[in-house]
Formats: structure tokens, sequence, C-alpha cells
């Protein structure tokens, strides 16, 4: 992999906000895309662009799991 930029992105539910705020794009096969990131939420807080790649959901691998892994 050239010209990668890795981010960890640390999320976490707030009490005043319903979700993380993000939405993947519906493919059913890995690399899952950040398709929408809603301003004002805990996504955009902790950095998560759009068309950022999910790796890893709570040090799990997710390169290999399908998207119905990651509702």
């Amino acid at each position: 992999m050239n010209n990668v930029n890795l981010r960890r992105c640390g999320l976490c539910l707030w009490n005043n906000y319903a979700g993380l705020g993000f939405i993947l794009e519906p493919a059913p096969l890995p690399p899952h895309i950040v398709q929408l990131v809603e301003s004002n939420s805990p996504a955009v807080a902790a950095g998560l662009r759009i068309r950022d790649v999910i790796l890893a959901v709570n040090d799990k691998n997710m390169c290999e799991s399908s998207y119905d892994d990651l509702k």
C-alpha cells in the first residue's frame, strides 16, 4: 500500500444524539466506505470523513466482514 494515510477515529455515543452520525455505502462486501457524515455528530467530532474506509470496529477486523456484520 503506497500513499496510505491511516487514522484512528474513536467514536462513542452521545446522550443527546441518536446514533453515531454516519452512513456507509451499501455494498455487500468490503471495503466498507463512509458515504455520509452528519454535521454536529459524534462521527464528525471523532474525525470521520466521507470516503473513509472502515478497517476495524472495536478491535475487530472488518476487511473480510460483510455489510450486515457492521450494522
